[in-house]
């Protein structure tokens, strides 16, 4: 125990010292040493310098040493992170064509709910359902104290509007919320990793997967994920070959 706390105690950096390790990972990159590269880069991201840089560095360097799963681990998670622009976008591509699954047949887009988690933020979305919610209530309010039936008419259409736009904000607000914590996407980081009929040892495989695809994960069942594919394959795969994004 105490050998652990100092190893983390140890693993801890200041911002320079951060600037200095991630300097010399970039180093040793360029000479093609790239086992010490991935180690210092390494180093910071589990010392919490991970940003959006450090990430994709990481990623490339995995890239360029062959290592498909973890290169697209983090680059992935670089592109989440904020990274982007064309080498981001090249590297993406050169791992696709290194990955080796041809994932064959239509890419089938997934269901609506799950495109509008993702173009939906959660925030903005849940500050909207209480501007809408409360300006109703201040317009149900007004409805109730006037007297003028004429004027309370606009109010009362103006209040159920606010109040539909609301209702429509929370669910918004609550499909994301659900997305989110409960599909993920992860890549596959074994060689190859076969792809079951049923969470169960001795079930059938149905095809493989290998190192470097990424694959959405629906649910979990003991120690089995399942998976589906872009094309809308699916099935069960060992959970220890997959890292989540």
């Amino acid at each position: 125990m105490i050998a652990l706390i100092a190893s983390l105690a140890l693993a801890q950096y200041t911002p320079s010292e951060a600037k200095s390790l991630f300097d010399e990972a970039n180093a040793a990159y360029a000479e093609g040493n790239y086992p010490a590269a991935e180690a210092k880069l390494t180093k910071l991201v589990d010392s919490g310098f991970g940003s959006a840089t450090v990430l994709y560095n990481l990623g490339t360097v995995f890239l360029a040493a062959g290592d498909l799963g973890p290169a697209a681990l983090f680059l992935e998670r670089a592109s989440r992170a904020g990274a982007g622009g064309d080498d981001l976008a090249t590297n993406l591509k050169l791992l696709s064509e290194r990955q080796g699954d041809s994932v064959v047949g239509e890419h089938a887009a997934p269901p609506f709910w799950q495109r509008l988690a993702v173009a939906v933020d959660e925030r903005e979305v849940s500050i909207a359902f209480l501007i809408a919610w409360w300006s109703a209530c201040i317009l149900l309010t007004a409805w109730w104290n006037l007297r003028g039936r004429v004027a309370r008419v606009p109010i009362a259409v103006a209040a159920l509007v606010l109040f539909a736009a609301s209702a429509m904000l929370f669910g918004s607000a609550v499909n994301a919320a659900y997305f989110r914590r409960n599909v993920t996407e992860a890549i596959v980081m074994t060689k190859e990793a076969s792809v079951l009929a049923f969470p169960l040892e001795q079930s059938k495989a149905a095809f493989e997967v290998h190192a470097g695809l990424k694959v959405q994960v629906l649910e979990q069942s003991g120690g089995y994920s399942h998976i589906r594919l872009a094309n809308a394959l699916q099935g069960w795969v060992s959970a220890e070959s997959l890292a989540p994004l």
